[in-house]
């Protein structure tokens, strides 16, 4: 199992893995927390709020191509490589959701969870990996994004 931690900035939230290696990060406007951001070595993932109320969500390439979809009515997750599709399922535990994992949908299999801590006045995150093959950076981040939304809003 992969452990990765998450540090927040002002104007953004840093995944870092095991080694601190930066995989990438969410950037987003200080201020109104709007005009959100994957940001994966120099390749930037817009962010689209679409439908009713928000839902789906959709992260953009630069050519404009969906690459992660979120359905939160569904709890679901959609990853669009190059050659297939994966689906996975978000699942939450907790008093107080604290806990939220992500599972491949096929086969129910644990890829990773997302955990938080309650400090005085700021939350400890961090991110655990427990499929050591899986190395969708855009996934892990689109994942962060889904947490934040709801642990933050």
């Amino acid at each position: 199992m992969k452990i990765y931690t998450i540090n927040r900035t002002k104007t953004s939230y840093q995944l870092f893995d095991n080694y601190e290696v930066l995989v990438g990060e969410v950037l987003f406007d200080y201020l109104i927390r709007k005009n959100i951001r994957v940001k994966i070595n120099h390749q930037l993932y817009q962010v689209k709020y679409s439908g009713l109320f928000g839902n789906p969500v959709k992260f953009l390439d630069d050519s404009g191509k969906v690459r992660v979809m979120i359905d939160h009515s569904k709890s679901r997750m959609f990853y669009y490589g190059d050659s297939h599709t994966e689906i996975y399922d978000f699942k939450t535990e907790g008093w107080w959701h604290t806990s939220t994992h992500l599972l491949n949908q096929r086969d129910d299999r644990l890829l990773m969870s997302m955990k938080y801590k309650n400090l005085f006045f700021t939350r400890k995150y961090h991110m655990e990996i427990a499929d050591p093959d899986f190395k969708h950076a855009l996934v892990m981040l689109a994942f962060l994004c889904y947490n934040i939304e709801i642990i933050e809003n």
